[in-house]
């Protein structure tokens, strides 16, 4: 059984010395070999971090990664902070973000879970806003955004409206859009307890799960391994005038709802034989409401669950499971 990695935090440029940094340590992953030991670097900003393996006592490996960088630090001439370097542990924070090696989860306080909502509640009453304002809010859930990533999809409309002023004075006239993606916010962070665990690096497609979705004008079909469901669009509720692309995203909606918790913290790389479903699981975004209304309660629970999702066209040929429950051939 794997071991749980232990963490080291180090700050190595104190801020007198920001400026000496080299300019790519913001965005680059570097590697110091030594003969006693091979220590990864991983630079966040002028934060600097390297891991070990774990053990019932800390690992004495994790205390040689952080004596060796330590070291290579100052035989290049920088200076690091002590008050600012962190022993090996198995909980980090991180800028914000409390990193746990043992549960395998990142964490976010209640306490700026908080704040975001209030914050998120007075810009409900507002009409207009400055470009510097936005930022700030954009800056906040974008933050939110470290730990839950697919709530990202309900910044794009947000960013977009930075480009309607020319200077952080200006004011910005907020639309429906932007509301809409407020009101997406608030229910998802009044419910969210601010944790999400480690996401497998490994993608995987549904055709590995044995996950398929389909529709067709009357019905729809799901089949999650040996698990499957089918109804009709009258039965629950679905007018018959709503088009194909709803239809069969009302399918993978359905079949999230019922198995997220089963795909949990997993990257999906979903194959699907519609171009426009893919387009709009890809983007986020629709030019029709009920679409959107069905995009947003998808997001929801992916973001509830920590689903990283991925959408790729395959031809509808390859897709006859799902499309013989669609049509209730079962």
């Amino acid at each position: 059984m794997a071991h749980s990695p232990l963490l080291t935090l180090l700050m190595p440029f104190c801020r007198s010395d920001c400026a000496a940094r080299p300019r790519s340590s913001s965005n680059t992953w570097m590697s110091y070999r030594s003969p006693c030991a091979t220590v990864g670097l991983a630079p966040f900003g002028t934060t600097w971090t390297t891991s070990g393996p774990a053990a019932p006592v800390p690992d004495p490996l994790c205390q040689t990664n952080l004596d060796v960088m330590l070291t290579t630090c100052a035989d290049l001439g920088f200076t690091s902070n002590p008050a600012k370097t962190v022993a090996p542990r198995t909980t980090l924070e991180l800028l914000g973000i409390e990193l746990d090696s043992v549960s395998q989860e990142a964490r976010i306080s209640q306490t700026r879970l908080d704040e975001t909502l209030n914050l998120l509640r007075m810009w409900q009453t507002k009409a207009s806003c400055t470009q510097r304002q936005l930022q700030s809010l954009i800056g906040k859930l974008s933050f939110i955004c470290l730990v839950c990533r697919p709530g990202r999809t309900f910044l794009h409309r947000m960013i977009e409206l930075l480009s309607k002023g020319s200077h952080p004075s200006h004011h910005i006239r907020l639309t429906k859009r932007f509301f809409k993606d407020i009101e997406w916010w608030l229910p998802f962070l009044s419910v969210w307890n601010g944790r999400s665990w480690f996401c497998d690096d490994q993608w995987l497609s549904n055709a590995c799960l044995h996950l398929f979705t389909d529709a067709c004008a009357e019905s729809f079909g799901a089949l999650f391994g040996t698990a499957w469901l089918c109804a009709t669009f009258h039965d629950v509720g679905i007018p018959s005038r709503r088009s194909i692309t709803y239809k069969e995203l009302y399918a993978i909606t359905m079949a999230m709802t019922v198995w997220a918790p089963s795909l949990a913290s997993q990257s999906l790389l979903f194959h699907y034989d519609n171009q426009s479903v893919v387009r709009i699981l890809t983007s986020g975004s629709s030019k029709c409401r009920h679409i959107m209304s069905l995009v947003r309660y998808l997001f929801f629970i992916r973001a509830k669950f920590n689903i990283i999702l991925r959408a790729a066209q395959i031809p509808g040929i390859l897709n006859s499971a799902s499309d013989a429950l669609s049509r209730l051939q079962v």
